[in-house]
């Protein structure tokens, strides 16, 4: 089989999986209908997923025309996904993670507190989680940085973290795929796919550390040519990132600080929606921070902005979506609405 083959047959398979997705059950007249595929086409790809097991087959049914046919459901339970993210505020390390089926469904959910961490911390967490749910067939991780497509941490707020190959090193031990994204970014996917939103932007304030924003636009996330979009700290605030860490220790410079951030986002990415969110924001923040945008942004251009504090149930759903986009086909991983 040739490789344009192989690649239409895996987007083939993937079509039929969002249907399912959607759909839960449905006939091989459903999928062949709404999919666009000849009935000859989901025959093959169901007769694959059935076999495989991800795909179940349920008792036979007549249909309104008196024939009989199979209906098929999605086996959420086939496989699962370990979703990983660290933080470090307030120079704390901790590590959050959930198990989930295919379907999203949560096995496990928990936050671990270090002391100190680095890679040897990571590994035997992923040790131990692999070992306990040996199903699992994808490992989403977000870190507190930049990332290089996808593989390896540059900057990163755990400075033990910086310059690894984590991913690399991550698959090498464990044999599973395994992908690495900002956690802004993850946190702007989930946001903005739970919401319907296709534009959409997260910026985070967090104690002690810089600030830092995700961004997606037309429903795919926006890194830049080198993965440092969304890099706020670098704006140019008129004074060094050394007075800007110094300035947003006082409280009462956060708000105008952040509504600086908040209007030049605006201004170049023109966004449906900000959600802002660190430990630094108070909710008591938001009238003054619109006040100052207002000054700059034309009322009419001006987007939703909220404040909020836990956005944890954002960043698995970024991890989520972004692994299962992967594991479900990972050639089109950059291509996808990522």
């Amino acid at each position: 089989m040739t490789g344009t083959n192989e690649q239409l047959r895996k987007m083939n398979t993937e079509t039929i999986r969002d249907i399912f997705r959607s759909l839960k059950t449905a006939t091989k007249s459903d999928i062949s209908r709404r999919s666009g595929l000849s009935y000859a086409t989901c025959s093959n790809v169901l007769n694959e997923l059935s076999a495989s097991g991800e795909i179940l087959v349920l008792d036979e049914f007549k249909t309104e025309s008196g024939r009989p046919a199979h209906q098929y459901r999605y086996n959420g339970d086939f496989a699962r996904i370990l979703c990983m993210f660290f933080t470090n505020e307030g120079q704390r390390p901790e590590v959050f993670f959930s198990v989930c089926n295919l379907e999203g469904e949560e096995t496990e959910r928990k936050n671990i507190r270090y002391r100190a961490f680095g890679y040897d911390e990571a590994e035997q967490l992923t040790a131990s989680l692999l070992e306990k749910y040996p199903e699992i067939r994808c490992i989403a991780l977000g870190i507190p940085g930049v990332v290089l497509k996808n593989r390896t941490i540059d900057i990163c707020d755990i400075e033990s973290l910086e310059q690894l190959e984590m991913a690399d090193l991550l698959e090498k031990k464990f044999g599973v795929p395994v992908i690495l994204e900002n956690d802004m970014n993850l946190t702007a996917l989930g946001f903005a796919r739970q919401h319907g939103w296709e534009s959409a932007v997260v910026m985070t304030f967090p104690e002690d550390n810089f600030p830092g924003s995700g961004l997606v636009a037309d429903g795919r996330i926006i890194r830049g040519s080198s993965n440092f979009a969304g890099e706020i700290s670098f704006l140019p605030y008129g004074f060094n990132r050394k007075k800007q860490r110094l300035l947003l220790k006082d409280p009462g410079e956060v708000p105008g600080f952040a509504a600086k951030a908040v209007s030049s986002i605006i201004a170049v990415l023109n966004p449906e929606v900000i959600l802002l969110t660190g430990s630094l924001l108070g909710k008591e923040m938001l009238r003054d921070i619109l006040h100052q945008c207002r000054q700059d942004i034309p009322r009419e251009h001006m987007p939703g902005i909220h404040i909020e504090s836990d956005i944890s149930g954002y960043y698995f759903r970024g991890l989520f979506s972004m692994a299962l986009d992967f594991a479900s086909y990972p050639l089109q991983i950059t291509e996808k609405k990522l």
